[in-house]
């Protein structure tokens, strides 16, 4: 045994699954499966022998979870829909079988997208490198956005949700500040998971976390800032941070304090014009 990693080839648990070993086989694409993204003989080929080197837990290369925006490249695996579940099933059971634990890397590429249908400027800012080379199938669409509250709609967030509801163990992570929209996917997404925290709805597969004031609250005093902004607020230089934003929105107002209210205080800030 190696006394550096003196559990390395002991079982461990995540939830109610077992692993056998700490072993994990980060995911990778090969390009194995067919042009449709369906799971190949050569895929599970592949795979097979992967689980007979004894790894504990084999993470299934990226799979696309939309036919139209969020594939990546050709022979990708897919999971967007229903017909792929045969195929998966056989890859997932062969790797099972072995003794590894089988799962699988979601993905939607976003502006990253360079197949498929042409795709329209994300921005007016051009790109002539790139366009000199690859044409407007270069140019990226609107499709992936940091932010929530920065959506124009839910179809991202849809996209991503639909392609793994057929999975029975998978989690969809969404982070965001408060914006400025009050008609907006982001904006009724917040009044559920409030309504969730306060009990008026049930939703037991939903994890929510809110960091904000409470009513009452006073913006710019630095006694609340953790409240809701605990990831700056947590050090030294994070509060003198902090301090200096608000002094900064307190007195020049306008898209600053919508900014700051938004940015900072986590809070819905429909106009500071």
């Amino acid at each position: 045994m190696n006394p550096y990693f003196p559990t390395l080839f002991s079982p461990c648990k995540i939830g109610n699954v077992t692993i056998k070993n700490r072993i994990c086989k980060a995911p990778q694409t090969t390009g194995l499966s067919h042009m449709d993204g369906s799971v190949s003989s050569r895929l599970v080929r592949c795979y097979e022998d992967l689980a007979r080197g004894e790894v504990g837990m084999i993470i299934v290369e990226y799979a696309f979870v939309d036919r139209k925006y969020s594939k990546s490249a050709s022979n990708q695996l897919g999971i967007c829909d229903d017909e792929y579940i045969v195929g998966l099933g056989w890859l997932a059971d062969t790797i099972k079988n072995l003794g590894s634990v089988p799962c699988i890397q979601i993905e939607h590429c976003g502006r990253q997208r360079f197949l498929g249908p042409p795709m329209k400027s994300a921005s007016p800012n051009p790109w002539p490198l790139m366009y000199e080379r690859y044409g407007r199938a270069a140019i990226p669409e609107e499709l992936t956005i940091d932010e929530i509250h920065q959506h124009r709609d839910n179809k991202i967030y849809k996209a991503i949700y639909n392609g793994q509801r057929s999975l029975k163990e998978a989690l969809t992570s969404m982070i965001t500040t408060r914006g400025d929209d009050l008609n907006s996917f982001c904006f009724e997404m917040d009044e559920y998971c409030q309504a969730i925290l306060a009990g008026g709805s049930t939703a037991e597969n939903f994890f929510v976390d809110i960091y904000s004031l409470d009513d009452g609250d006073d913006i710019f005093a630095p006694e609340y800032f953790l409240k809701s902004n605990p990831v700056l607020c947590q050090t030294e230089e994070g509060m003198e941070t902090m301090m200096a934003d608000a002094q900064t929105a307190r007195d020049a107002g306008g898209r600053e304090l919508a900014d700051y209210l938004t940015k900072c205080q986590n809070m819905w800030s429909e106009n500071a014009d």
